[in-house]
């Protein structure tokens, strides 16, 4: 029952990906997360006491296909120069309501997105770190680009910090 389950998820959800053509970095991120998902849950079915190891190579294999087709076209994406534009958007945005955060429920708010963003800037350096991209100025070129946006949200997590005490005192 398991593997039928599963098999189903990693079989819909590698079939989502390839159909998959993002016009932003966050379908990117979203569809590579649910590869990664995915294919964690395809790895843990070994784990169960009558498996079909056949079926789970061939499982894990097609989200590993999948995962490096998508990465690929990820990184394509990544070298045009607004590709991260959403990322730099949604923490000046963030920014902006740690001014105005009133309560510290609001600062937590602001926090989980800040914490989110962060997540996915992690995840993104992680592929790009990962992939084989034969001009090396391209992964130095996309992984400074990141760790701009990166210290920009550090930058944001502090004055979040510091206007949290100012909110306690």
């Amino acid at each position: 029952k398991q593997m039928k389950e599963v098999g189903g998820r990693a079989s819909e959800t590698a079939r989502r990906a390839r159909g998959l053509r993002p016009d932003d970095i966050f379908g990117f991120v979203e569809s590579l997360s649910q590869l990664r998902k995915v294919r964690g849950e395809v790895i843990a079915l070994r784990d169960l006491r009558y498996h079909d190891e056949a079926r789970i190579a061939a499982l894990e294999e097609d989200v590993v296909d999948t995962s490096e087709r998508v990465s690929g076209d990820c990184v394509a994406f990544l070298l045009g120069e607004k590709a991260l534009n959403p990322y730099r958007d949604r923490i000046a945005e963030q920014s902006e309501k740690v001014e105005k955060v009133g309560k510290v429920a609001e600062a937590n708010e602001v926090a989980e997105e800040l914490d989110k963003a962060g997540a996915e800037l992690e995840m993104l350096i992680d592929i790009v770190g990962n992939l084989r991209i034969e001009d090396a100025t391209q992964t130095t070129q996309i992984i400074d680009d990141i760790s701009s946006i990166y210290s920009t949200l550090n930058a944001v997590r502090a004055s979040l910090k510091n206007r949290r005490l100012a909110l306690a005192k």
